[in-house]
C-alpha cells in the first residue's frame, strides 16, 4: 500500500508487513523495520539534516559497511580507525591509553611524516616543562631528544640515520664505570688505582 504525494508521483509513503517506508524524487530515503530503523540515501544508510549551507552527514554507513561519525571519524569492517586533524582528550584526574595485542600480534604506535618538512615525534610537558623526542626532518632525519616543544629546539643528543654515531650536545653524567664495547673492543673508564705515592686515581684503561 502506498500514500503517494499529490504533485510528485515519485514522493510516497509505502507499507508493508511490520515495514514504513518514505520515497522522495524515486529514492528511498527512510526505512522503518520491525526492529530496525534504517536511513538511506544512493545505497548508504545515513543520518542527517538540512542546513544553511546545505546537506550535513552526521553518520553513514556506506555500501562497503564503511562507518563515517562526521568528518572526523572513519570505521571499516575490516577494523581499521581513521581519525580527523586533531585528537583532544581532556579530563580532572589521570589519563591512560592501552594497547594490547594477543598472542604473538605487535602493538605499534606509528608516526608517520609522509613528506619532506613533517617531524614526526612525542612531545612531553608538564607547567613547566617540555621535551620531546622523535625525528628531525631538516636536520637529515636524525633521531633526537630535546629540551623544547620540536625536535631541533635544543639537542639533547642526537643519533645519525644510519646509526653509526650517537652525538651527545649536553654535559653526560655516569656511574663510575663506563663501558663502551663496540665490535667487541672495550673502553673503560673509572677502574681506579693506588699510585706509590698513596694517592687514588681515575684511569683510562683500553
Amino acid at each position: 500500500q502506498k500514500i503517494i504525494h499529490a504533485g510528485d508521483t515519485n514522493t510516497f509513503l509505502s507499507f508493508a508487513a511490520d515495514a514504513l517506508s518514505l520515497t522522495t524524487g524515486g529514492t528511498q530515503v527512510l526505512e522503518f523495520i520491525y526492529g530496525n530503523v534504517y536511513i538511506k540515501e544512493n545505497n548508504k544508510a545515513l543520518i542527517g539534516y538540512n542546513a544553511s549551507g546545505g546537506a550535513k552527514e552526521l553518520i553513514k554507513i556506506d555500501a562497503s559497511d564503511a562507518v563515517q561519525i562526521g568528518e572526523a571519524l572513519n570505521v571499516t569492517m575490516t577494523g581499521s580507525l581513521s581519525l580527523g586533524d586533531s585528537i583532544t582528550q581532556s579530563k580532572a584526574g589521570n589519563l591512560t591509553h592501552t594497547m594490547t595485542a594477543g598472542g604473538s600480534g605487535e602493538a605499534a604506535l606509528r608516526l608517520i611524516a609522509n613528506n619532506t618538512t613533517g617531524d614526526p615525534f612525542i612531545r612531553f610537558e608538564t607547567n613547566a616543562k617540555t621535551f620531546c623526542m622523535g625525528i628531525d626532518n631538516s636536520d637529515s632525519d636524525k633521531f633526537m631528544l630535546d629540551l623544547g616543544s620540536d625536535p631541533g629546539a635544543d639537542n639533547i643528543f642526537n643519533v645519525q640515520p644510519d646509526g653509526s654515531v650517537i652525538t651527545f650536545d649536553k654535559i653526560a653524567h655516569f656511574g663510575s664505570t663506563v663501558q663502551v664495547t663496540p665490535n667487541g673492543a672495550k673502553f673503560s673508564v673509572g677502574a681506579a688505582i693506588t699510585g706509590s705515592c698513596g694517592t687514588t686515581m681515575e684511569v683510562i684503561q683500553v
